[in-house]
């Protein structure tokens, strides 16, 4: 079991390497492609086509981070993603809110009828038993 553990982490460790080798060369790369522009003249440099950045993964937790770096890293992460989020407005949180409340209170009427109805059916059937005691 513990074979397997160390095995997934050094497989982790490996795929974060690699992640961290494939920066570091696509940095070099766009660093090559800025001074390649630079050298074509101007009316060449408008005609050439704009080279895409490559995608790069976020935080890159390195082998042998303690727990608080790991920990930074993910708070940093939490972060980002929460300013990606789209709040709603206070007119529609009122608005749902609303809607919530007015089905809980259906919903709670409805089961109490029918807790009721059961109940009587239930008296109805073996109220008789009880009433020869």
């Amino acid at each position: 079991m513990a074979r397997k553990r160390r095995r997934a982490r050094a497989k982790k460790d490996d795929e974060i390497v690699t992640i961290v080798e494939q920066q570091e060369t696509s940095e070099e790369t766009e660093a090559s492609a800025e001074e390649t522009t630079e050298k074509i003249p101007r009316k060449e440099a408008a005609v050439a086509k704009p080279v895409a950045k490559p995608v790069t993964a976020k935080t890159v937790v390195k082998k042998g981070s303690t727990t608080g770096q790991r920990m930074g890293s993910f708070l940093k992460d939490v972060r980002a993603e929460m300013k990606k989020v789209s709040w709603p407005n206070r007119e529609r949180v009122i608005q749902s809110t609303g809607v919530v409340i007015t089905i809980l209170v259906a919903l709670s009427l409805l089961m109490a009828f029918y807790t009721l109805l059961a109940t009587r059916l239930a008296e109805y059937f073996f109220g008789a038993a009880r009433a020869g005691k």
